[in-house]
C-alpha cells in the first residue's frame, strides 16, 4: 500500500465521522502533468471534492469562461506556478471573493538577470507579482523558493509558508538489482534551457574527463540537446544515454547506481534527486540552496561551475562516501523529510483556512 492509498483510507474514516459538506477545490491542470503535481492532486482528492480545469495552452475567451464557472462552483482555487495559465483563474476567484492557494515553482519567481532566467529577468515580473499579491496563501516548496517569492512580493510574506514537495518511498522500493558504486546517474526531461540550468553540460563534461566512472544520462532529450550530447560521445565511451525510461526501468537504474549528480545552477526543490536518494544514491549538488536543503547532510557539494576537475573530485568523493554510509538510513531520512502525509497536511491546512 502506498502512502497516498494509506492516506485515502484514513480520510475515508474521518469523512464517515463527519458528514459536513466537503470543500470544493478547483485544480488548475496542465498537460502533460508533472509527477509532483499528480501527487498534490491525489492528496487533494482524498480530502476534498476536486474539479480539474485544464489550461488549453493560451489565455482564450473559453479559458476565462471556464475560470469564472469554476469560481462560481468551487470554494478554493489551487494553482501551481504563477505564470500565464494562472492569471484568469486567480482573477476569477478573487473577483468572487474565493480563496486562492498558490504553490510557487521556479521560473515564475526566480530572478537571475545574468542568465536571463525567470519571468522578472525576462521583463514579465508584473505577472508573478500580481498573482502573488492576490493569493490568499502561498506554499513555498523550499526556503529558497520562499525567499525568491518574498523578494518579488514582499507584501505577501506573512501569507507564505514552506511545505516541501512529497516523494513516496513505497513507489521506489528495492527491485533487487546489484548496485555499482562507480555508476553516476542524472535524469529528467532536458531541453536547451535545462541543459545548462540543470547542469547536464557539466555532467557530460565530467564524463569526458573521468573515464573511471560510468555516467548515465536518462530521460527525454530534445533533438538539439541530443545532438550536443552525441557530438561528444566519441570522446566519452563511458557516457550512456538511455532515452525515456518507464518508472520500473528508472527505479532499477537508480537502485543500481552509487551517485546521483544534480549540478544545477538553479533549482527550487529537486524531486528527481530526492527520488534518487530514496533509491540509495549519494547526491552530488551544484551551487543551489534548495538542493543543499533537500540533500541535507548526505550531499557532496561540487559548488559552482568553476572547473570540470572540481565536479570530478566531488563525484569521486561521493563514490567513496557511498562505500561507508548506511544507504538504508539515507532512504529513511529522505522518506521522513518529504513524506506524503506531511504534504497532504500542509495542503489541507492551506485549503481549509479562513475563506
Amino acid at each position: 500500500m502506498t502512502a497516498i492509498e494509506s492516506h485515502a483510507e484514513r480520510s475515508a474514516t474521518e469523512r464517515g465521522r463527519d458528514a459536513a459538506p466537503r470543500i470544493k477545490v478547483a485544480f488548475v491542470d496542465r498537460e502533460p502533468r508533472s509527477g509532483f503535481l499528480s501527487t498534490d492532486l491525489a492528496c487533494l482528492e482524498r480530502d476534498f471534492d476536486v474539479e480539474r480545469i485544464v489550461y488549453p495552452g493560451r489565455n482564450s475567451i473559453s479559458w476565462i469562461v471556464t475560470s469564472l464557472r469554476a469560481a462560481s462552483r468551487c470554494h478554493v482555487l489551487y494553482v501551481f506556478f504563477a505564470s500565464e495559465h494562472a492569471l484568469a483563474p486567480v482573477l476569477a476567484f478573487r473577483l468572487l471573493r474565493r480563496r486562492v492557494v498558490l504553490v510557487q515553482g521556479g521560473y515564475d519567481y526566480a530572478d537571475v538577470p545574468e542568465r536571463a532566467y525567470g519571468l522578472a529577468a525576462r521583463g514579465h515580473g508584473w505577472l508573478p507579482r500580481l498573482i502573488g499579491r492576490l493569493c490568499s496563501v502561498s506554499l513555498a516548496i523550499s526556503t529558497q523558493s520562499r525567499d525568491e517569492f518574498v523578494a518579488l512580493v514582499p507584501c505577501a510574506a506573512d501569507r507564505t509558508r514552506v511545505s516541501y514537495l512529497a516523494v513516496d518511498a513505497e513507489t521506489w522500493n528495492d527491485p533487487g538489482v546489484e548496485r555499482r558504486a562507480d555508476r553516476i546517474v542524472t535524469f529528467g526531461y532536458i531541453d536547451d534551457e535545462a541543459y545548462s540550468r540543470k547542469g547536464i553540460d557539466r555532467f557530460v563534461a565530467a564524463a569526458v574527463a573521468d573515464p573511471t566512472h560510468e555516467y548515465v544520462l536518462a530521460g527525454r532529450l530534445t533533438p538539439s540537446v541530443a545532438a550536443r550530447v552525441d557530438a561528444v560521445r566519441t570522446d566519452a565511451p563511458n557516457l550512456v544515454v538511455t532515452g525515456h525510461l518507464d518508472h520500473d526501468a528508472l527505479a532499477r537504474l537508480l537502485w543500481s547506481a552509487g551517485v546521483y549528480a544534480q549540478l544545477s545552477w538553479h533549482e527550487t526543490f529537486g524531486v528527481a534527486m530526492a527520488e534518487a536518494m530514496l533509491c540509495g544514491c549519494v547526491p552530488v549538488i551544484g551551487n543551489s540552496p534548495a538542493l543543499a536543503e533537500v540533500g541535507g547532510s548526505w550531499a557532496v557539494h561540487a559548488g559552482d561551475a568553476s572547473s570540470v576537475a572540481d565536479d570530478v573530485a566531488a563525484i569521486a568523493a561521493a563514490t567513496e562516501s557511498g562505500r561507508h554510509i548506511d544507504r538504508a538510513d539515507l532512504r529513511a531520512d529522505t522518506a521522513g523529510r518529504f513524506a506524503v502525509e506531511q504534504r497532504a497536511a500542509a495542503l489541507r491546512d492551506a485549503i481549509e483556512g479562513e475563506r
